[in-house]
């Protein structure tokens, strides 16, 4: 994440693949639990698998709009490596677990 931050993400990659021919695997992608009304929401980044994915992401939206609302700018700093085409600041930052799990919560 160091060199990505630099904005050497050619170093970052390079180390990423050799860390995964010495240890065998790829690092596994963190979850996040949340129960609501006895159901249990299993989330991970940018996972659209869960049955009630697009009201989650509807909320997910709405939650992020309210905050721009009030202020909030979003720190690209916090990404280490180079965006897709499709893809925004907000996108990357308001997709993973934890935000996803929240939203979860308000639908």
């Amino acid at each position: 994440n160091i060199y990505s931050s630099l904005g050497d993400h050619e170093e970052a990659e390079n180390i990423r693949l050799n860390r995964i021919k010495e240890v065998g695997k790829k690092v596994q992608a963190g979850l996040s639990w949340t129960e609501v009304n006895g159901e249990i929401g299993q989330f991970k980044a940018h996972d659209r698998s869960h049955s009630r994915s697009k009201e989650i992401y509807a909320e997910a939206e709405r939650i992020s709009s309210e905050r721009i609302k009030h202020g909030h700018n979003y720190d690209s700093s916090w990404i280490t490596r180079p965006l897709h085409e499709n893809e925004t600041i907000e996108s990357i930052l308001c997709a993973q677990s934890e935000r996803l799990a929240i939203a979860f919560n308000f639908i």
